[in-house]
């Protein structure tokens, strides 16, 4: 018998089943071994790869350093259509917008002047999958770290006004960690970027 809690019924208790892996009031659970359960053995389950948002809206819970969270910060370009970059915790790259859109290439289109794109497809125009030029890529870049800088901050401050509430607290600490993993890259690529913080 291994005991487990279910966060809708309470306390439960599931029956091994004949096959090696237990019944219980999720259907059946196998050991990934698939030895035999020995009593009094700890289980550990998998989430899967869940955002921090994910898990505290689905399972109630935050890791703060959840290396599969993804952040999503929404840019927005005068006279042009939004754009939503999301962030990944595992090494603060951005990607493509929610609906799979070069995110990157949306924002490079919209800073690119005629001679970025001399000898470029017009049809790439709107969304160069590549870099332009350096002066180009260093705009784009600018824009981002300014609007990931402003949710950073943002991020921080929820968790000091959080304070009562350490669920929130631990979700705007996990946000700061992956959106700071960001900014880092950025430095590092662009350090010209930040001669003013040093």
């Amino acid at each position: 018998r291994v005991d487990y809690k279910s966060l809708e019924d309470g306390p439960e208790v599931a029956e091994t089943s004949d096959s090696g892996g237990w019944k219980g009031a999720f259907g059946k659970i196998f050991q990934s071994d698939q030895t035999k359960p020995e009593a009094g053995r700890e289980v550990y389950i998998s989430y899967g790869n869940l955002s921090n948002l994910e898990t505290l809206c689905n399972y109630g819970f935050v890791v703060p350093t959840n290396p599969v969270n993804v952040e999503s910060v929404q840019i927005r370009v005068l006279g042009k259509e939004s754009v939503t970059l999301r962030i990944h915790a595992s090494d603060g790259s951005v990607d493509a917008d929610e609906v799979g859109k070069n995110a990157i290439g949306k924002l490079r289109g919209y800073l690119a002047t005629s001679e970025d794109l001399e000898g470029v497809d017009p049809d790439l125009w709107q969304c160069p999958p590549e870099a332009l030029s350096r002066r180009n890529e260093v705009d784009v870049y600018a824009l981002i770290a300014a609007y990931v800088g402003d949710a950073l901050d943002d991020a921080k401050e929820g968790a000091k006004a959080s304070n009562q509430d350490p669920l929130i607290t631990k979700y705007h600490e996990g946000r700061e960690w992956t959106l700071q993993k960001c900014m880092d890259g950025i430095k590092t690529n662009f350090p010209e970027l930040f001669m003013d913080d040093e």
